[in-house]
This record gives structure tokens, C-alpha cells and sequence, in this order.
């Protein structure tokens, strides 16, 4: 039965994201697709535009997977979304396929599920290019898994492999921006073992391998990062201390709404009303739930029987600094709620669950534990709940996006600002354009 449940939840989760992506959304670029039509869509099949000291950060998989968009299906924005669903979908299948070895009941796997498939991150499902995203996040729970049976000394042939070639694929190729969650947590966790003398990491030279695996690649994507040019724009220019100086309090309702976020939606929390203090009250909450896990972790002997769990901790505490640490720039306490961070977010929430449910009773304190799952699996309900509801108006959007990209040539300026939200009139028009001359995407069949 939970092996049934393992594999079945995360098919029909695939199945209740392809229902809300026909309900919510309709084939037509926006936003980040301007900039990435001009940049690789006069010549899909050139590499030239990769060949530049950022190639890093242009996230090289998408390279075969844009040629196999244009050719098989004329540049589809759906067909990134449901790579984004399977994405995410390979995520609950690993979940899924750990849980059923550590025998954690079908209850708690359903509302890991529940959170893994929860509408919270509806930006990143709607917007296409996002898919590559949610494959990254996939990498890094097989990673975790691939290491986690290691050090359990259940290992498959090839694992240790495995542990090299994952991280240098993740990173170079796959991961782009979101690789120091991944190598953060790896790097983290690896001197754990070796530090506490646990699992085969004891051994200077399994350790020193496994880092290089992991740093090399970390250097190598920093390198192009710091040569590459970000287009961020509504950012400030102010330096951090003068923000800071005009509101103090700042980067603690951004980092406690962060952690909010993980139990209610932003969007949610503004349509309901529900006032700032509480969503800080739920971060506050979030957070001790995070320092209790890690501690539950440790002084039951759990990381002694497997580190999945710490990996998933660690992989959202570093999310939450990293967000907080390159988005401050944009001044707005609500920022770090955005849809667009609850995918990278939730991995510490999926940890706390699996090292509740896993940890020693006399180190968890059930009824608190069981609150915090019940709060968090309420929260991802309602706003599952209300995304649903959202899904028409979604819908009518995207139409008038479509009807708007169609009729671009009549369009004023502000009209293809707001509608395709992207900063720039005349890159959309130049992006449209090139969509119109091969019958692409709204101008195809």
C-alpha cells in the first residue's frame, strides 16, 4: 500500500498541475520570454549567443530544449509548462521513493505531497521558462538521495560515481542562480559527517573528492556570474546601509514574511486581509520550527540514520538567506512572499516534516509538531484553494495577453508594458516580430 501511494500521489499530482495549467493559462509568451526570444530565437540552432564568459548563468540545457520547442511544436509556452509540472513531479517521486524506504506512513506522504503540489508556486508553473527550475530542484533531492544511501551503507553500484558526475552536471548545466542552495547544503552536510567521524566521509580522500565535485563547478558558475549583466529593474540604487537607515525594521518583516510565505501565500494574505503582524507571527513560528528540527536532528541520532532530512533543512534555510541577500534591493517587505520563491522555500518544510515524523519521540514534542504540520498543511490548502478559484481570471489574462502579442503592430507602448509585463516596448516588438516571421507561437497554426 505506501509503496502504492509513493508512486501513485505524484502522477496524479502531475495530473491536478496539466488541469490547472489548461484552466489558468493559454499558449502565448510574456515577460521573461521577451528577453529570451531576442537573445536565442533569431538563430535557434547557433550556439554563438552562449559562447560568452556568462554561459554559465544562460543555463546551458535550455539550449537542445528550445531547438526541440521551435521544431516539434512552433515555440509553445505550454509545452515549457508541462516540463515544469514533469519537473516538479520528479521531485515527489523521489520524495515518494524515500519515503516508502524509511516506511513513513501514507498520511504524512499525502501532505508531503500536498505541499510539494501546492498551488503557492503558480508564478513559476504559469511562466514557462520556469521549468528548468523545478528540473534543478529534482537534481538536488536525487543528489541527496544517491548520498544519503551511501553513508547508509546502501549503495547501489555506480553511487559513488554518481556523487561526482551529479553536482558537475547539476551545476554547469542545470541549476544556474539556485546552485549555492545545492552546494551550501552538500557542503554543509559533508563536514557534518566528517567533523561528528560518520559514514565513509571520514576518509580525507572521499571527502576532499566529494567537495571538489561540489566547489569546482560553485567557481567556475560564480566566475561567469560575476562576468554576466542581470537586467533587474524597479531596484534600487541605494546602498544597503542607507536602506537600512531610512527603515530598520526592514529586513526583519522581509525575512519573517519569507518564512510566512511557507504557511500563507502572499497573494492570499493581501485578498484575505490578513494583516502583516500575523504573517511575521507565522515566519516567527517557521523559524522555530527550523531551529527545533536541526536540533531534534542532532540530539536524537537521526543524521546518524540518514542526512536527507538535514539536507532539505539546510537547502531552505540558504534559500531564504539568498533571496533576502540579492533582493533587498527592491525595498518592499512583501518581496520575498512572492510565488515566484515557494518552490526553492519549500525544501525546508518538506526536511521539518520528514524529521518529525522520523526523530525519536522522546526528542519531538507531538502535539507541537503535529500544530506546525497542521498549520502549514492549512496554509498551503487555502492557497491551493484560492489559486483554484483564480484560475478563470488567470485564464482571461493570458487571452488578453495573446489578443494583445497578436495585434502587437497597433499597440501603444504602455499598452504591451503592462499587458506583457516586460520593462522594455521596443524588445517586445522586436521579440513579436520574430515570432511573426517564422509563424511562431500566437502567429502559428
Amino acid at each position: 500500500m505506501k509503496k502504492l501511494v509513493s508512486r501513485m500521489l505524484p502522477l496524479l499530482g502531475f495530473l491536478f498541475l496539466t488541469a490547472y495549467l489548461r484552466s489558468a493559462t493559454v499558449d502565448v509568451v510574456y515577460t521573461d520570454y521577451i528577453r529570451i526570444i531576442n537573445s536565442y530565437l533569431p538563430d535557434v540552432f547557433s550556439f554563438t549567443p552562449y559562447l560568452r564568459a556568462d554561459i554559465l548563468t544562460r543555463t546551458p540545457i535550455c539550449y537542445p530544449e528550445r531547438i526541440l520547442n521551435v521544431v516539434l511544436f512552433g515555440y509553445s509556452t505550454t509545452f515549457d509548462m508541462i516540463l515544469g509540472a514533469a519537473g516538479l513531479t520528479l521531485s515527489a517521486l523521489i520524495i515518494g521513493m524515500y519515503a516508502y524506504k524509511k516506511k513513513i506512513s501514507a498520511a504524512i506522504v499525502a501532505v508531503l505531497m500536498i505541499i510539494i503540489f501546492s498551488l503557492d508556486k503558480w508564478e513559476m508553473l504559469t511562466n514557462g521558462t520556469g521549468w528548468v527550475h523545478f528540473l534543478t530542484f529534482a537534481c538536488f533531492y536525487y543528489h541527496y538521495l544517491v548520498y544519503d544511501r551511501v553513508r547508509s551503507g546502501d549503495g547501489k553500484k555506480g553511487d559513488e560515481v554518481r556523487l561526482c558526475v551529479i553536482p558537475i552536471v547539476t551545476v554547469l548545466l542545470i541549476s544556474g542562480s539556485y546552485c549555492p542552495i545545492y552546494v551550501g547544503a552538500l557542503f554543509a552536510v559533508y563536514l557534518i559527517d566528517y567533523i561528528t567521524g560518520y559514514g565513509e566521509s571520514v576518509q580525507i580522500k572521499t571527502l576532499v573528492r566529494r567537495l571538489a565535485c561540489i566547489i569546482i563547478p560553485f567557481v567556475l558558475f560564480f566566475i561567469s556570474y560575476m562576468l554576466s549583466e542581470e537586467e533587474v529593474a524597479g531596484a534600487t540604487s541605494e546602498s544597503f546601509f542607507t536602506v537600512i537607515a531610512e527603515d530598520p525594521i526592514l529586513p526583519v518583516k522581509m525575512i519573517l514574511k519569507s518564512f510566512g510565505s511557507m504557511v500563507i501565500g502572499g497573494e492570499t494574505a493581501a485578498e484575505w486581509n490578513i494583516p502583516g503582524i500575523l504573517v511575521c507571527i507565522f515566519g516567527l513560528i517557521i523559524i522555530l520550527g527550523y531551529v527545533y528540527a536541526i536540533y531534534v536532528n542532532f540530539r536524537s541520532g537521526l543524521y546518524k540514520e540518514t542526512a536527507f532530512p538535514m539536507l532539505l533543512l539546510f537547502s531552505g534555510l540558504i534559500s531564504h538567506g539568498i533571496v533576502f541577500v540579492t533582493r533587498w534591493i527592491f525595498k518592499s517587505d512583501d518581496y520575498m512572499m512572492s510565488s515566484r520563491y515557494a518552490l526553492q522555500f519549500q525544501s525546508g518544510i518538506l526536511g521539518m516534516i520528514l524529521t518529525f515524523t522520523m526523530a525519536d519521540t522522546k526528542f519531538v514534542v507531538r502535539p507541537v509538531s503535529a500544530a506546525l504540520i497542521i498549520l502549514i498543511l492549512a496554509g498551503h490548502l487555502c492557497t491551493s484553494g484560492r489559486e483554484i478559484n483564480m484560475a478563470k481570471y488567470r485564464r482571461e489574462s493570458f487571452e488578453n495577453m495573446r489578443s494583445v502579442a497578436v495585434n502587437y503592430r497597433n499597440e501603444t507602448a504602455d499598452t504591451l508594458k503592462s499587458v506583457l509585463q516586460y520593462h522594455d516596448p521596443a524588445k517586445t516588438r522586436h521579440a513579436l516580430e520574430i515570432l511573426e516571421e517564422n509563424g511562431w507561437n500566437v502567429f502559428g497554426n
